[in-house]
């Protein structure tokens, strides 16, 4: 774990952990009083329901899915285009106008839509097969529209996302004084704030400005209606008074938090990169105009996987599951070799697991045009690192790619100090569950530099045992590598569509080909 602290950092820079902080303590201290409103909220709707319907008290139902639930076309919601509906994607995901068969989700949904403060609920971000079970799925509805599909809880859920609750859910109300409906209330000022110390375009914050936000949360945290009673929110108010006089010590326990905010941050300007970087393809240099957007057109290929068996002989499996490719049974293989010809598509092989991880990690209204067994090979991978090895043709190290090809290209590059950074870096890399995906083996030699590591042959690593690497190159390259097989754990080769993957295709090209001509 990385030793940084404030000490460590310029003035400015320590007052950007300051606020940090000040934001996490706040968000800690709102989050039990969150929770037990929406406990109660979601208990309260249960009984109201049972009664009103005269079933049996304690009935429950997990079998309708949120589509079922929505009608279609809901705004921000169904993207509707040529007649096909991605959210509502398929018979057992379209919207049900009988309702539940057992008298509870489609009224829960209506009392959802009712306390809503603007009649919009986050349906996107929820699993209604969850609503009688988990409170914070019925919480999620509260939250913005993006970015919360995935929160399990509210400790995983960021100070933006609590202060929504609190904002959209009418209930609460009932147990705030200041006046919610008034858009310059301070729960809404300071939700501006947590946007501010978390996307500020420095990593810096000024004396003044840090003063502004302690005074704010511990307003906030002082609200008479209720939080000025509460345990927890006045727990946090003392934190802020005792970060703010310097009488609390920022030590690796505060540290770790800001790391752990941080570290999600990173990972959703990473979704938007790839979102906007690598989710296109060209689908010949005669239509270089109009980049083809890989979701919903590319195929994914079979591969062939090479085991190498005892006697020294290798042994071929053809496998067309994607988890396939990234395990060997139980265990991960840390260094993969994919190999294919010219014109296979090992560019966009890249891209697609790229741009898979990020609607495993962050769906939208793309999710509905990948398949449910890619996203889960690929979901448990907390952090994909793409790395195209021609556009790093002076560098050698694999982290120094990722630096200079990735991170330097995310705002958290200019918003967060650099030695905490690189450091962060170095804890994702070294802690996390990660996939380094480097393309193109066959376009990159080793600079001309000091470098002394051995080999030369492929960008250098350090070994770590919840990193994989997945290197795609041409066959010669791999052939002249030199690699020991102890430095190779799984290879696998693209080989040719079949006859009807080749058919599926060449509908999808049409397809792309037409509507271009038409725009």
């Amino acid at each position: 774990m990385a030793s940084l602290n404030p000490i460590q950092l310029e003035k400015e820079n320590s007052y950007w952990v300051k606020a940090q902080l000040a934001v996490l303590y706040t968000k800690e201290g709102l989050e039990p009083f969150v929770c037990n409103e929406i406990q109660q909220f979601q208990l309260k709707c249960l009984d109201d329901i049972c009664y009103s319907n005269g079933l049996l008290s304690g009935t429950l139902c997990s079998s309708c899915c949120t589509e079922n639930l929505v009608k279609c076309p809901t705004n921000k919601i169904c993207s509707v285009g040529r007649g096909k509906c991605r959210y509502h994607r398929n018979a057992a995901k379209r919207f049900n106008p009988a309702g539940c068969p057992n008298k509870i989700c489609h009224n829960f949904t209506t009392e959802i839509q009712n306390v809503h403060r603007y009649s919009d609920p986050s349906y996107k971000n929820t699993d209604a097969t969850q609503w009688c079970g988990n409170f914070w799925e019925v919480a999620k509805c509260f939250m913005p529209p993006d970015g919360y599909a995935d929160k399990a809880s509210a400790a995983e859920t960021d100070f933006n996302g609590i202060i929504s609750i609190i904002l959209n859910h009418k209930a609460f109300q009932g147990k705030i004084k200041e006046d919610l409906n008034n858009k310059t209330n301070m729960f809404e000022r300071a939700r501006d704030i947590g946007r501010d110390v978390r996307h500020s375009p420095k990593p810096e914050v000024e004396d003044s400005d840090l003063k502004k936000y302690f005074h704010l949360l511990r307003q906030l945290l002082s609200d008479p209606g209720y939080l000025a009673k509460d345990t927890h929110a006045q727990d946090a108010k003392n934190k802020l008074t005792e970060l703010e006089n310097g009488t609390l010590v920022i030590n690796e326990q505060c540290m770790e938090k800001v790391r752990r905010d941080s570290k999600q941050k990173l990972k959703y300007e990473l979704i938007t990169w790839y979102n906007t970087k690598h989710s296109t393809v060209h689908l010949s240099p005669l239509t270089d105009a109009f980049p083809t957007p890989l979701a919903g057109f590319y195929i994914m290929p079979e591969v062939d996987i090479q085991t190498n068996l005892p006697d020294g002989r290798k042994e071929t499996t053809r496998v067309k599951s994607l988890g396939d490719l990234l395990t060997s049974g139980r265990n991960v293989p840390l260094e993969i070799y994919l190999s294919a010809v010219a014109g296979l598509g090992k560019t966009a092989f890249s891209k697609y697991l790229a741009i898979t991880w990020c609607q495993a990690h962050k769906n939208d209204e793309m999710y509905n045009l990948f398949k449910d067994e890619e996203l889960e090979a690929v979901s448990g991978f907390e952090f994909l690192f793409l790395i195209i090895l021609r556009d790093s043709a002076k560098v050698c190290d694999v982290d120094n790619m990722i630096e200079q090809q990735v991170i330097q290209y995310l705002p958290c590059s200019s918003s967060m100090p650099e030695v905490f950074l690189k450091d962060l870096l170095k804890d994702i890399l070294r802690d996390e569950q990660c996939l380094v995906i480097l393309d193109g083996l066959d376009e990159w030699t080793h600079p001309d530099n000091n470098c002394t590591k051995l080999p030369k042959s492929v960008p250098h690593r350090y070994a770590r045992d919840k990193c994989v690497i997945l290197t795609t190159t041409r066959p010669w390259k791999l052939g002249v590598s030199n690699l020991e097989i102890s430095q190779i754990h799984k290879t696998i080769e693209l080989v040719k569509l079949n006859e009807d993957k080749t058919r599926e295709f060449n509908l999808n090209a049409m397809k792309i080909l037409k509507r271009n001509n038409e725009d």
